[in-house]
C-alpha cells in the first residue's frame, strides 16, 4: 500500500477496499486514498415517495496540494459476487435507479492543502417511485470521467455508497440455497462453509447469523459467525458467504453444521439450512489400524504355534501331515473367520455411531 500514483491519481488499492466493504454494514468509514477522504462512505435510510432529503459529504483534503474534483452521480447495478458494485449503463433500465434524484448544487469542487469542504446535495424521491431498494454512489473524480464499469477508470475515483429503501410494498424474500462444505471426509478440524444467499425481494437484504456445530450425540461443539460485518445481498441476486471452522482439539466421528440467519428491517426472518460432514483425523485412524494388523500378526501366530503343539502331541510327522491337514486347517480357519467378524463388528460398531 506504499505506491503512490502521479499527478495526485488516488491509490488503486484505496478503490478496492471501497468496493470489497461496499455492501458492508457497520460504522461509517471513510474512503482514502493518497491525497483525499470523503464521509460518510455509507448513506442509507428509509424515504418516502414525494419528499426530499437534504444530504451532506464531506471530503478532506489529506494532501499539500489544492485539488479540484467533478462530483458524479451513477446508478447501480448489481454487485458480483466479491460485493463489488456493477454499474448500469446509460440507457439500461434496472428498477433500482437513483442517480437522478440527487441534485448537486456544485458539481466542481475545490479543496485545499488539509482543508475540508461540504458537498451538499438533496435527494427528491418521485411521487411515482417504485417501493424497495435503490442505488447509487457518488464519485470525486480528477478526470471527470464517469465509471462505466469496475475496472482501471474507477482506480482514480472515490466515492460514498447511497441506499434507499422506498417505502410502499417493500418485499423482503431471502433463502439460503446453498449450504456447502469444501469436503465431506476431514483428517483434521479445519472445515471451509460456503452458505450462498439467494435476495428474490425488492430491497437491500444483509443476513446475519451463524454455524452451529453439532457433535455425533448432538452437542454443540461451537458456534461459528455468519457473515457478522453484515455484508447485503443485492435485490434479485445471489451471495456467497465463506466462514471457516478451525480447532487444535481432536474430534472425532460424524458433525452436523446448522446455519441460521435472519435479515429484514422491519419484520425479522429467519432461514435454515444444514449439512453433515465427518472427522477422522489420522493420528486417531493410525493407531487403531495399526492395533487391528497386530490383532491379526499375532492370531497368525498363535494359529501357526497351536497347529505344530497338536501335531506334536498328536505325534504327527510330515509324512502324516497331510492326512490331518484338513483337521488343523478347520480349526485355523475357524479363528480367522473370528478374526475377520471382530473386524466387520468393529467397523460396523464405528459407522453405527458416525451415521
Amino acid at each position: 500500500m506504499k505506491t503512490y500514483v502521479k499527478s495526485g491519481r488516488f491509490f488503486a488499492i484505496a478503490s478496492l477496499l471501497f468496493f470489497g466493504f461496499f455492501f458492508s454494514a457497520g460504522p461509517i468509514f471513510a474512503q482514502q486514498t493518497a491525497s483525499v477522504k470523503i464521509q460518510p462512505g455509507i448513506i442509507e435510510k428509509k424515504a418516502d415517495p414525494g419528499k426530499e432529503y437534504p444530504e451532506v459529504l464531506r471530503a478532506t483534503n489529506t494532501g499539500t496540494v489544492a485539488q479540484t474534483y467533478t462530483v458524479i452521480v451513477e446508478n447501480i447495478d448489481s454487485i458480483d459476487a466479491s460485493g463489488r458494485p456493477v454499474f448500469a449503463t446509460k440507457q439500461e433500465t434496472t428498477g433500482f435507479e437513483m442517480s437522478s434524484w440527487v441534485k448537486i448544487s456544485n458539481p466542481i469542487v475545490t479543496v485545499g492543502p488539509k482543508e475540508t469542504v461540504d458537498i451538499p446535495f438533496i435527494v427528491s424521491v418521485p411521487k411515482d417511485a417504485t417501493p424497495g431498494g435503490h442505488f447509487g454512489t457518488i464519485f470525486l473524480s480528477t478526470d471527470g470521467k464517469k465509471p462505466e464499469n469496475i475496472g482501471a477508470t474507477v482506480g482514480y475515483q472515490v466515492g460514498a455508497l447511497l441506499s434507499y429503501q422506498i417505502s410502499g410494498d417493500v418485499i423482503e424474500i431471502a433463502e439460503i440455497r446453498e449450504f456447502t462444505s469444501d469436503k465431506t471426509m476431514y483428517g483434521d478440524t479445519k472445515v471451509v462453509f460456503n452458505v450462498k444467499v439467494k435476495n428474490t425481494g425488492n430491497s437491500l437484504a444483509r443476513p446475519r447469523g451463524m454455524i452451529e456445530i453439532l457433535d455425533m450425540f448432538g452437542k454443540n461443539v461451537t458456534t461459528v459467525k455468519l457473515n457478522d460485518s453484515g455484508a447485503a445481498v443485492f435485490p434479485k441476486s445471489e451471495r456467497e458467504f465463506t466462514v471457516t471452522w478451525q480447532d487444535d482439539k481432536m474430534h472425532l466421528g460424524k458433525y452436523t453444521a446448522i446455519a441460521s440467519m435472519t435479515y429484514g428491517f422491519d419484520v425479522r426472518h429467519t432461514m435454515f439450512s444444514q449439512i453433515g460432514f465427518y472427522i477422522m483425523p489420522m493420528n486417531v485412524v493410525t493407531p487403531v489400524l495399526g492395533f487391528l494388523f497386530l490383532v491379526a500378526l499375532v492370531l497368525y501366530i498363535s494359529v501357526k504355534l497351536y497347529i505344530r503343539k497338536k501335531m506334536k502331541e498328536y505325534g504327527i510327522t510330515s509324512k502324516t501331515a497331510k492326512a490331518h491337514s484338513s483337521e488343523f486347517s478347520s480349526r485355523g480357519t475357524v479363528m480367522f473367520l473370528a478374526f475377520v467378524a471382530f473386524v466387520v463388528i468393529f467397523f460396523l460398531a464405528l459407522f453405527a455411531i458416525m451415521a
